[in-house]
């Protein structure tokens, strides 16, 4: 597999995005980096969204490689899915003071 060329400015005009999976996938996501010799679950997740981008939106695709049928397949039935993703809201950081009190320390009061 020839890797994808995607950095066309050096200085790096890039967006992070932070993606938020259940124990259970990650565990499967470790498994298939070490089997495939991934460096890290970041790469496999930027092998992924590169794929997706070139079925989803091949105007804009600099590779003129042809696009394996089973790929095409994988994201064919994407525009009219109505899967409900379990997504686990970011808990707020709380202030020392409350995780305190709710492992039963007292607070002093001046």
């Amino acid at each position: 597999m020839t890797p994808i060329k995607r950095n066309k400015n050096p200085a790096g005009d890039f967006k992070k995005s932070v993606v938020r999976i259940d124990l259970d996938d990650w565990k499967r996501l470790d498994a298939i980096k070490t089997k495939y010799k991934f460096k890290s679950i970041y790469e496999i997740m930027q092998y992924l969204v590169g794929a997706f981008l070139r079925v989803a939106d091949p105007e804009h695709e600099e590779n003129d490689d042809p696009i394996p049928d089973e790929i095409t397949e994988m994201f064919s039935d994407f525009a009219q899915a109505e899967r409900q993703f379990n997504y686990s809201k970011p808990k707020r950081a709380l202030p020392q003071h409350v995780k305190d009190e709710k492992n039963g320390q007292l607070r002093f009061k001046f």
